[in-house]
């Protein structure tokens, strides 16, 4: 059977979208409350903060408490960050672990926590710095990105990082050496502390280059050695590449980079051509391997290596692949491409001990395929469907089992 290329690429989402409902249908509702149901796709168990954005009716007016398989109840924090309906919704944020290839269930209750959920907060935030007590950020007033990443007292970064603007007037398959100059950066126009809770703190940055918009949002989490960051950008920029300077605090650097099923060291610095490829993340250390910075992403691109800084390709705004380079006119007679608006996200991995390679995929497989929430599955009741996948003892192993069964039917 002859299938669209189109329909054969959404074919493991819709098997996975698939499975997970699959698991949802047979889980047991009984008891206080409604479930909270949390899946995993990545085949490494998950061990952070997880968030689910529940329906409770009047809910600006109702506390709730959170209950983990086991029925103990633990600690939790209420987001507004990103909570666009606070009347009728709930952003929660708790500590969590979902096996791999596994889910978990958790309970939540429309009444009073008796745990207070600012216990033991070591999270602080401002409009300059973070810091949860394992990292802390300092954040440059110009450039709006981190100029200090110190982990345990040792800085990992040069000098400020910047979100730099570089001329680039190779066509979009960048058919020869790139050379271009810097033509300038993204500057700060507003920052704001939009949270901080007993769970995570999240500092925002408002930037601006010519006719370019930039929204920069940091999460810091409990007990988190990794400073996320969250990129919207709003592209207006001609024949101009993009880039995430990041200068790394390192002698004699080694760069490691994610290819295909391996993590090699590609950069070696002697050719004219800077420009390297990537998957999904690098590792920049130094000669002995105990200290550096790893950078997670979900960009298209690859990056550029100048001694220890490295440049993460966020956008070209190349024109049409024309076999060569040179100027375009600067009106609509001109071709160009990638212009609108560009989601990101970003993970940076302060090291000041050897990063292990396994730990760099399962943080890229947990940026591209994160812990899943089914919302609005949020029902009371005495409902209990036996099967299989019946709900016991909280977590089950059993998502490759579902796909199998359900995925494609």
């Amino acid at each position: 059977m002859w299938m669209c290329p189109r329909c054969l690429c959404g074919l493991p989402r819709t098997a996975a979208d698939r499975a997970v409902q699959a698991i949802a249908n047979r889980i047991d509702t009984r008891g206080d409350g409604f479930p909270l149901l949390f899946v995993n796709p990545v085949g490494r168990a998950y061990e952070g903060i997880l968030e689910a954005n529940a329906y409770v009716p009047r809910a600006m007016k109702k506390r709730i408490r959170i209950r983990d398989f086991q029925g103990k109840e633990i600690p939790y924090a209420e987001s507004e960050y990103e909570n666009y309906a606070p009347e009728s919704r709930k952003h929660i944020l708790f500590e969590a672990r979902v096996p791999a290839y596994g889910y978990a269930l958790y309970r939540v209750i429309t009444e009073g926590p008796d745990i207070d959920p600012d216990a033991g907060n070591c999270i602080a935030a401002t409009e300059s710095s973070m810091e949860n007590g394992m990292i802390r950020v300092v954040f440059d007033e110009q450039t709006g990105a981190p100029c200090s990443i110190s982990i345990k007292g040792t800085e990992l970064l040069e000098k400020s990082c910047m979100f730099a603007v570089y001329e680039d007037d190779r066509g979009s398959w960048g058919e020869d050496v790139f050379d271009g100059q810097m033509c300038g950066s993204f500057r700060v126009t507003d920052r704001k502390v939009m949270e901080v809770n007993s769970m995570r703190a999240v500092v925002r940055y408002l930037l601006e280059y010519r006719h370019s918009e930039m929204m920069a949002d940091y999460i810091l989490e409990k007990n988190s050695d990794r400073l996320k960051i969250r990129l919207k950008l709003r592209n207006a920029e001609k024949q101009k590449l993009i880039t995430l300077n990041v200068p790394a605090a390192v002698h004699n650097p080694v760069v490691y980079n994610e290819t295909a099923f391996l993590a090699e060291n590609k950069v070696c610095g002697e050719s004219g051509n800077k420009e390297y490829y990537q998957h999904r993340f690098a590792k920049i250390e130094d000669g002995s391997g105990q200290k550096g910075l790893a950078v997670i992403n979900d960009c298209i691109y690859g990056f550029h290596q100048e001694g220890p800084e490295y440049r993460l390709i966020l956008l070209r705004n190349s024109s049409f692949a024309r076999g060569g380079r040179g100027p375009l006119p600067d009106n609509l007679e001109g071709r160009f491409m990638n212009q609108g608006t560009y989601d990101y996200s970003l993970v940076i991995i302060p090291f000041q001990e050897p990063l292990s390679h396994g730990r760099l995929f399962a943080e890229a497989d947990f940026l591209h395929m994160p812990v899943e929430c089914p919302e609005d599955s949020c029902h009371r009741g005495d409902r209990r469907r036996i099967s299989d996948l019946q709900y016991a003892g909280g977590v089950r192993q059993h998502v490759f089992h579902a796909i199998l069964l359900h995925g494609l039917n």
